[in-house]
């Protein structure tokens, strides 16, 4: 019972996050801005912080935002 408590749980919280970067793909794609789809990386590496932060900025900003208002 509690595995599926933690699982609503965690899929309530992952549910805006990923609607937030499909639709940033999706709007991307119809402003004819390229859209690159990757395969992922294999080998055991990490990304940098900076690089992090570059691509996904705005999301934590967001989630900051929203998380603050929420409380």
């Amino acid at each position: 019972m509690i595995s599926l408590i933690l699982e609503v749980l965690f899929s309530v919280l992952l549910a805006p996050v990923r609607m937030l970067f499909h639709t940033v793909f999706v709007v991307s794609a119809f402003l004819g801005w390229e859209v690159v789809w990757n395969s992922p990386q294999r080998d055991d590496d990490s990304t940098p912080w900076g690089e992090a932060f570059m691509r996904h900025g705005s999301q934590l900003l967001l989630g900051l935002v929203w998380a603050i208002g929420m409380a």
